[in-house]
């Protein structure tokens, strides 16, 4: 967790009389009005929220979070799965637990939580309906259910929660997937840098990334049926993979995901690093906004110029060029996977790349050109018969010798592009694009359902099947391991 960007003095919740911040501006104490009632942070030296204490005299509850376990007082509540949570219930000082799992909508808000009660039967524990701008629908669906110990103290049921009573399933990860704090009326959500109040729309604090366009407690952009926003600095669209533009002149064209940006010039210095590497496919100019985001590096990179086919003087396949100081000081040549007996037109069409892309020093984007199978790609440079290569551990090696700066980016670098120019690299169920994208969770990797076509010193497609020139081949990205999106290649 960053720093908390420290809020207006005046700025504080209904009832209370001061909020007190450390030297990294993050709140360590809010107090009420009364003196009875007062809210204390813990964090690490970097700002990691360790502990908080609720003093509601003559009570104090603890809260205590150690990584994705939270406990209070003492004893554990939950810990977090990839599903869910796991809600622990104490009978005689034996822990029992029971899965709970979640229903997301598109932004990562939970909607609905559900489990197992003692019968085996599936039962909702929780549905959250919201406001847009994540405060929560109280007049209906508002019964919660928690696990608590059956009166005869031989099991844990489902229970419907009564009003103030505390179950084990008192989880308040809800709007945006992060915590409602509700003690003693607060009822903010802890972001990453900065309190939110959800029933204003608004931040408590300023926004640690100045948009000249707009508040600096303006929340999500203004759209939040599209943008989340769990860090408090800059927005994620859905899934978590486009990213805030705002800060780019004419961000209001951009509308969801699939916008036409025909005024390219608009991402010239913005958040969003634009790769219309291919001149088509659902990297052409009708489908820019949707991509635009794929190398995106929260305002690490900055766009210094955009080429689009057909214009400026340029045209064909790949035309694009993105630059980032974050990346100044790397270089990522094209690789040359094709051997002595390949013929000339697939050299032709490696040169014509390698001139094009050779010195983009900064655009932190790999490019692969060869031969592709379906689960790998082959390196014809030490063989006649060339060296099938199936795993991603085999393509780090590989790309070791040939391009060195990929060892330092998968180590050291938030945000990779990889493209496989090889065919059918995206094809197979565990295909080689996916099996490097599992491996490195920072590389988006773009591979193709098809066959890539070299003709001329150039690319000219991708077909689904080889030699048929149909051109109905696809691009398929990838990151973290999962297919996010792909489209037909349009050339």
């Amino acid at each position: 967790m960053a720093a908390k960007c420290r809020a207006l003095r005046t700025a504080r919740p209904a009832g209370t009389r001061q909020k007190k911040y450390n030297h990294l501006n993050l709140p360590v104490a809010i107090e009420f009005l009364g003196g009875d009632k007062k809210i204390t942070y813990i964090y690490n030296a970097s700002g990691v929220k360790l502990q908080k204490r609720v003093l509601n005299q003559p009570s104090v509850v603890i809260t205590d979070y150690v990584g994705g376990f939270q406990y209070r007082n003492n004893v554990l509540q939950f810990f977090s799965t990839a599903e869910g949570y796991v809600a622990n219930t104490v009978i005689d000082s034996v822990n029992h637990y029971n899965y709970v799992y979640h229903y997301k909508d598109h932004l990562g808000n939970i909607r609905m939580s559900y489990g197992l009660d003692e019968n085996r039967e599936l039962k909702i524990l929780e549905e959250n309906h919201y406001y847009p701008y994540g405060l929560k629908h109280s007049s209906y669906n508002s019964q919660r259910r928690g696990f608590k110990e059956e009166p005869e103290g031989s099991s844990v049921v489902l229970k419907i929660k009564p009003p103030g009573e505390a179950l084990s399933s008192d989880y308040n990860y809800k709007f945006n997937g992060m915590e409602f704090q509700d003690e003693l009326g607060l009822n903010l959500y802890d972001m990453d840098m900065r309190d939110y109040d959800p029933a204003i729309g608004r931040w408590t604090g300023i926004d640690p990334v100045t948009h000249h366009s707009q508040s600096p407690y303006n929340a999500f952009d203004g759209n939040p049926v599209f943008w989340a926003d769990p860090s408090g600095a800059d927005g994620v669209g859905a899934g978590g993979i486009f990213t805030n533009a705002y800060g780019v002149a004419n961000y209001q064209g951009y509308n969801g995901y699939n916008t036409a940006m025909s005024n390219h010039g608009a991402f010239n210095g913005g958040y969003m690093s634009v790769a219309d590497e291919m001149g088509g496919g659902i990297f052409s100019t009708s489908n820019l906004g949707e991509i635009a985001a794929i190398g995106n590096s929260l305002g690490l990179w900055s766009v210094s110029n955009i080429w689009v086919p057909g214009r400026e003087g340029h045209s064909g396949f790949g035309e694009a060029v993105v630059y980032s100081g974050h990346w100044e000081t790397v270089r990522e040549p094209p690789v040359n996977l094709f051997g002595i007996g390949d013929g000339v037109n697939f050299h032709k069409t490696f040169a014509n790349q390698y001139k094009k892309f050779a010195n983009t020093k900064g655009d932190g984007i790999f490019r692969v050109y060869g031969h592709g199978h379906w689960n790998g790609v082959w390196d014809d440079t030490k063989s006649a018969e060339g060296t099938l290569i199936r795993t991603a551990k085999g393509f780090d090696k590989m790309m070791a010798e040939k391009s060195p700066e990929w060892s330092d980016a998968i180590k050291n670098q938030k945000n990779v592009i990889l493209i496989l120019y090889t065919c059918t690299s995206a094809s197979a169920e565990n295909s080689i694009a996916k099996k490097i994208s599992n491996l490195h969770k920072n590389v988006t990797v773009v591979g193709f359902n098809g066959y890539v076509t070299y003709n001329n010193g150039t690319i000219e497609g991708v077909n689904k099947v080889s030699g048929s020139g149909d051109k109905n081949g696809e691009i398929v990205i990838f990151r973290g391991g999962k297919e996010i999106h792909r489209d037909l290649y349009r050339n």
